[in-house]
């Protein structure tokens, strides 16, 4: 009668009351055993899921419209709009007003690409102004030229 069944290296030893009767060698089939994997793999991290805030970058003010002294007109990155007269650049290209006034948007030339924003006391002026006229300047209430 056999009484224990030990696996070593792929053999099967038959013991009976201590003799050894018969080895058996296992086939391959048999002394593999087989290893569960899983159907999809592990989802591991992403390295494309950060985002930032928008900079909220643009014209804040349009043509003709009320400006006061050091308000923000244009916010950019890069000169887009180039200062004009009484306009103010900032260190990160941000066009603000140096003086109240009403907002102009215009060209040097009409064939010139460059845009220019100034800044003028009275809604009736435009820009840019003749190279021969004076500049005009406030002088506390007054505008003078």
């Amino acid at each position: 009668m056999l009484y224990k069944v030990t696996s070593l290296s792929g053999r099967c030893f038959f013991w009976n009351s201590g003799n050894l009767l018969n080895t058996v060698t296992l086939s391959r089939t048999l002394a593999t055993t087989a290893v569960l994997q899983s159907a999809k793999r592990g989802g591991g991290s992403t390295q494309n899921n950060r985002n930032s805030a928008g900079r909220r970058l643009g014209v804040k003010l349009v043509h003709n419209q009320f400006v006061r002294a050091n308000q923000i007109i244009v916010r950019q990155r890069g000169t887009k709009y180039h200062p004009g007269a009484n306009v103010g650049l900032g260190r990160d290209h941000t066009l603000y007003a140096l003086v109240t006034g009403y907002v102009k948007f215009y060209k040097q030339t009409p064939e010139s690409r460059r845009r220019l924003i100034g800044v003028s006391f009275d809604p009736s002026i435009d820009f840019p102004r003749p190279s021969d006229e004076p500049s005009l300047r406030r002088v506390n209430k007054y505008i003078i030229s």
